[in-house]
């Protein structure tokens, strides 16, 4: 098989170019397209080197069937994005993972909310309690009422 070296194009050492080509091909793509072409090729190529090294073969992804296994996941994708050198990439990977861990937690803490409210109440009225606390905002909420102090009236009697 030809090489485009083989068709006079040289790579920035000075070195033939070595990708191999059809017979029939005048060079490979990268000798044949503009500067801009050539640019775009290069970023591409960039990019798709970078997805590769985005996840190692021996990392274990598991079954991710309930919420603990992801929880393992996403905690050793962390640790492996945290351990590389540091790119807005690897930062924006660990702080997008952390979010997700954050999320699961928060779910995981209004289950156990509604579970403890319906074992605690049992009946409708716990269902509805429950409707406005993950439905209503806070404005939609009721305040406590503040601490009453009661104070007594002057009288003459109290003054005699």
């Amino acid at each position: 098989m030809p090489k485009c070296g083989d068709r006079g194009h040289v790579r920035k050492d000075g070195l033939p170019c070595g990708q191999s080509i059809s017979d029939t091909a005048k060079g490979c793509t990268f000798h044949l397209s503009t500067p801009a072409e050539r640019h775009d090729i290069a970023m591409k190529g960039a990019l798709s080197a970078s997805l590769k090294k985005a996840l190692p073969e021996e990392m274990e992804i598991g079954t991710l069937d309930t919420i603990d296994d992801v929880k393992r996941f996403l905690r050793s994708m962390v640790q492996w994005v945290l351990k590389r050198p540091v790119d807005r990439w690897r930062m924006a990977e660990a702080r997008g993972l952390l979010s997700l861990f954050v999320q699961i937690e928060q779910v995981q803490a209004t289950q156990r909310l509604a579970d403890a409210v319906l074992t605690s109440t049992h009946g409708g009225q716990s269902l509805v309690f429950l409707n406005q606390f993950l439905e209503g905002g806070a404005d939609t909420r009721r305040k406590l009422p503040g601490r009453i102090k009661v104070v007594p009236e002057h009288t003459e009697e109290l003054a005699s």
